[in-house]
Order: structure tokens, then C-alpha cells, then sequence
């Protein structure tokens, strides 16, 4: 990912080379990684044609799983 600010980032992916059918969106699920609390994904869908996505509204200084 690309740092978009101090708190966002700039998603990009490359097309799956054999994907299972046809791609009807791409999502990307991601959430706080917290020790002492349990934390739920975000979900955050893009367009089959595109490549990228945005996340904003992140907190600097704290660490992201995404997937």
C-alpha cells in the first residue's frame, strides 16, 4: 500500500491470473490489530474493473490487519 496522508492508505492488486469466473467486486476487510479488545472488520468493496481502493479514516500510529 502507498501512505495517502496520516491517515489513509492506497490499496493496488493485480488481477488474478486464473481467477475461478467471472469477478463481480473485490473486497478488502480490515480492522485495528488491539491486544486487550476485540475489534471487527470493515468492509470496503470495489468494481470489478478496478484495482485499487482507498481506506481513510485510520488512526496513526496503530497497526492494520487487512485482507
Amino acid at each position: 500500500g502507498e501512505r495517502v496522508g496520516s491517515a489513509g492508505i492506497l490499496l493496488s492488486w493485480n488481477t488474478p491470473p486464473n481467477p475461478n469466473g467471472r469477478i463481480i467486486s473485490y473486497i478488502v476487510k480490515y480492522k485495528e490489530v488491539c491486544p486487550w479488545m476485540q475489534t471487527v472488520y470493515t468492509e470496503v468493496r470495489a468494481k470489478p474493473d478496478s484495482l485499487e481502493v482507498l481506506l481513510t479514516n485510520l488512526n496513526p500510529g496503530t497497526t492494520y490487519e487487512i485482507k
